[in-house]
């Protein structure tokens, strides 16, 4: 993965699993560092173990980007160097490119539509995991799959981590930086409607 590739990370790759025949699939493979930054900060395997045992359903969970195996990579004389993340790479848009896809062709109904049915998602997936939140869920993290209407959040590895905000106030602040280039009008709208999805998840 060329440019930007997540503050964290060591690098990512994108890889086929060709295995299963004509039905391929798409891996990302993230490597990461294995050492905590503090002493009660679990690393991001560490901590996708943790989840992987409280909710063992996380692993099949198509509206996440959750591992499927973690290797141990070591260095010379055995010494572990780095985590390296397995994931299926989720299909569809980044949020962030949808919007700005989207305001451009005038598509706007439609986009707020995708931000109410993304409210919901988020209200369910604190449902299903105990009210553990992401940790980051902000548009570079969220995919948005149009062709069959699906949306999966990726970057799950501090999920469950405690942080100074909720995803829906982290959400909020983000939503506020894209005024900047869209205009205060449509960061107003699109949180409108995120947050009456975030209701109505919230009731089911």
């Amino acid at each position: 993965m060329q440019g930007f590739r997540g503050g964290l990370n060591e690098g990512v790759w994108f890889a086929t699993d060709a295995s299963k025949g004509s039905a391929k699939e798409e891996l990302v493979l993230k490597l990461v560092r294995c050492h905590r930054v503090a002493a009660s900060i679990p690393t991001e395997a560490e901590n996708c173990l943790r989840i992987s045992r409280e909710h063992s359903s996380a692993v099949n969970d198509p509206t996440i980007a959750f591992p499927i195996k973690i290797f141990s990579c070591l260095g010379t004389g055995g010494t572990k160097r780095y985590d390296l993340i397995v994931m299926r790479r989720v299909r569809g848009e980044r949020l962030a490119e949808l919007i700005a896809r989207k305001w451009y062709s005038k598509q706007v109904p439609q986009l707020m539509q995708i931000l109410e049915k993304l409210g919901i998602c988020l209200a369910e997936f604190h449902a299903r995991y105990g009210n553990s939140q992401h940790g980051d869920f902000q548009p570079s993290n969220i995919f948005y799959d149009e062709d069959k209407d699906e949306i999966a959040l990726i970057d799950v590895g501090g999920m469950g981590v405690p942080t100074m905000e909720s995803d829906v106030e982290h959400f909020a602040k983000s939503m506020k930086l894209l005024a900047e280039a869209y205009g205060v009008q449509l960061s107003a709208d699109s949180m409108h409607h995120f947050e009456r999805g975030y209701a109505l998840g919230s009731k089911g």
